[in-house]
């Protein structure tokens, strides 16, 4: 695998929520790849931690898959 394969889900809008919320990104990621850099609102950077070429992000608002990172 060359470039990981990711799925995100979200709640849509409801009657108590405007907005979508409960973003859910999870990941899997080739061989050697220790970490995973995501912004999250397009306002905050994190990094999380790979574990068995998986990874789990969640988060109120939109999550971006900047890069995966290697050591």
């Amino acid at each position: 695998m060359q470039a990981g394969v990711f799925l995100g889900v979200f709640d849509p809008p409801d009657e108590y929520r405007r907005d979508p919320h409960n973003f859910l990104v999870q990941g899997v990621a080739p061989d050697g790849v220790e970490r995973v850099q995501v912004l999250i609102d397009n306002r905050r950077n994190l990094t999380v931690d790979v574990k068995d070429n998986v990874f789990s992000v969640a988060a109120d608002k939109p999550i971006h898959i900047k890069r995966l990172l290697r050591d």
